[in-house]
């Protein structure tokens, strides 16, 4: 008797490919669970996952608090293509579900990718979650506040082991002290060049470690973030409150901050002969 096979391979051909398809796309987890990482391969998850693992530890070392992250922080990754179309390298997406608040970092990966701004990204994303925490029921629609620009900067500019020399040389060049209300005025930093940008970076880092050298400075900081998303349309007035280092003059402390740590670091980062080269000038 002769059987007739082609019908059963074909049925089981088409069940193999819809297992295939209903698969779940390959992920990894950071070590916090915060991170869940999807797509390209393993070397660029775990590549990531201690990126995300370190900025975020970085960030809590700097404001002193412990890990109590409550939404997670979902981020694809996926390969540049040979010709791609004209899309951002990095997208956060934050918005309201009915299961509470989501965060999704989109990352096209490559190998001369920027890790600069994939690390600025992941903070960005930190903040966020940290600045909404404990809001879980806002209202589909409302918008939200953004980690202002100066925040992002001077909290990187701070990382462990970063080079801080061409901020420091930046400060010492620069003609006159950026006013501290311009400074937290927002900026779309996009459109600056790269001194213009060099410069916010490094009046970003004086900020932030004024901030942080003030009394209860840390502890400050983080209470300032917290309340970033019931902020005010005076930055300055929201930046008194909670720092009343700057309640008997802002603008004169913040000259003599900046002066100060122009001054203290030019001796810590450069030579002799630098430091002579620069006050000479």
């Amino acid at each position: 008797m002769k059987v007739n096979c082609c019908p059963a391979i074909f049925i089981l051909s088409v069940f193999t490919l819809q297992l295939l398809r209903a698969a779940p796309p390959e992920r990894s987890v950071s070590p916090s669970q915060q991170f869940i990482i999807y797509g390209a391969n393993g070397a660029w998850r775990g590549a990531v996952s201690e990126l995300a693992e370190r900025t975020k530890a970085n960030f809590l070392a700097l404001l002193r608090r412990p890990d109590r992250w409550k939404t997670p922080v979902l981020i694809n990754l996926q390969l540049s293509q040979a010709n791609p179309p004209k899309i951002p390298p990095a997208a956060l997406r934050f918005s309201q579900t009915g299961f509470g608040l989501k965060l999704q970092l989109d990352f096209t990966v490559a190998r001369d990718v920027d890790s600069s701004l994939v690390e600025r990204a992941l903070l960005r994303a930190i903040l966020l979650e940290m600045i909404y925490r404990n809001q879980p029921d806002i209202a589909p629609g409302t918008p939200y506040v953004q980690p202002p620009d100066w925040l992002l900067d001077g909290v990187l500019a701070l990382t462990p082991g970063r080079d801080r020399r061409p901020l420091v040389e930046a400060l010492l060049l620069s003609d006159k002290i950026m006013p501290l209300e311009k400074l937290l005025r927002p900026t779309s930093i996009s459109g600056l060049d790269s001194p213009a940008r060099l410069l916010y970076r490094a009046y970003s880092f004086a900020l932030v470690q004024l901030l942080v050298d003030a009394t209860g400075g840390p502890a400050r900081l983080a209470h300032y973030i917290d309340n970033l998303s019931r902020a005010s349309t005076d930055p300055l007035a929201d930046l008194k409150a909670q720092f009343p280092v700057f309640n008997g003059g802002a603008e004169k402390t913040w000259r003599s901050g900046v002066v100060r740590l122009g001054a203290t670091q030019s001796y810590q980062l450069l030579t002799f002969a630098e430091t002579e080269r620069h006050l000479g000038e």
